[in-house]
C-alpha cells in the first residue's frame, strides 16, 4: 500500500501542488466500491497513481471520514506511543506503510523516522517535542539536585522497558495459541 501524498494536478492546463478535497475523494472512492477498477478510477479522476486510490479506500474503510481528511493540528505522539507501535511493527512483521495504515499515521516516513532515531540515540531518541523540553529543564535542576533524580529516571526508563516487554510478551503467548490451534485443525 502506498500512502497518499500531495499530487500535481492538472486544472486549466497548469499544473499546481495541490491536496485532494474530501468531496474528490469521495467520489473516487465510491466509483471503486461500485466496481470501476482502480487504473481505470485514477484515470477518470486524473490521479496520478492506482495506489492512491487504493490507499484511499483502505483508509477510508478503516478510519471513515477522519481516514481522509487533511489533519489540522499535529499529533504529537508519546515515547510509550511510539515504542509501542515500533513494537508492534516488529512483532508483526509490518511495512512502514502498513503501520501507518493501521494507526493512521499520516506518512509511514515518520515511523521510520522514530526507527532511526530509536536504532541512533536509544529511548531517548524518540522523545516528543514536550518530552525533550521536560528532559532538558531536569538536566538543569539535576545539576543542582542529588543523585535521586537519575535514579527516578532510570525506574522510569526500566518500567517503561518492562511494560513494553510484558506487551511483546503477551503478543507472542497470542501468536503461539494461534499456532497451536492451527496445528491441531
Amino acid at each position: 500500500m502506498v500512502h497518499c501524498t500531495p499530487k500535481f494536478v492538472q486544472n486549466f492546463g497548469v499544473f499546481f501542488v495541490s491536496k485532494y478535497k474530501v468531496q474528490v475523494k469521495l467520489n473516487v472512492i465510491n466509483a471503486y466500491l461500485n466496481g470501476m477498477g482502480s487504473q481505470m478510477v485514477a484515470r477518470k479522476f486524473g490521479i496520478k497513481s492506482r495506489n492512491t486510490v487504493l490507499c484511499w479506500v483502505k483508509s477510508y474503510q478503516k478510519h471513515g471520514l477522519n481516514g481522509l481528511k487533511k489533519r489540522k493540528n499535529i499529533i504529537e505522539y508519546s515515547t510509550k506511543e511510539k515504542q509501542y507501535i515500533l513494537n508492534w511493527m516488529k512483532t508483526t512483521k509490518s511495512s512502514y506503510p502498513e503501520v501507518a495504515y493501521h494507526f493512521n499515521i499520516p506518512s509511514p516516513s515518520t515511523i521510520w523516522t522514530w526507527e532511526k532515531r530509536l536504532e541512533q540515540k536509544g529511548i531517548d531518541g524518540l522523545l516528543s517535542r514536550r518530552e525533550r523540553k521536560s528532559v532538558t529543564k531536569k538536566k538543569t535542576n539535576k545539576i543542582n539536585s542529588n543523585n535521586t533524580n537519575t535514579d527516578k529516571e532510570k525506574l522510569k526508563k526500566l518500567e517503561e522497558e518492562n511494560l513494553m516487554l510484558k506487551i511483546e510478551n503477551d503478543f507472542l503467548k497470542k501468536l503461539r495459541a494461534l499456532d497451536d490451534e492451527e496445528d491441531q485443525k
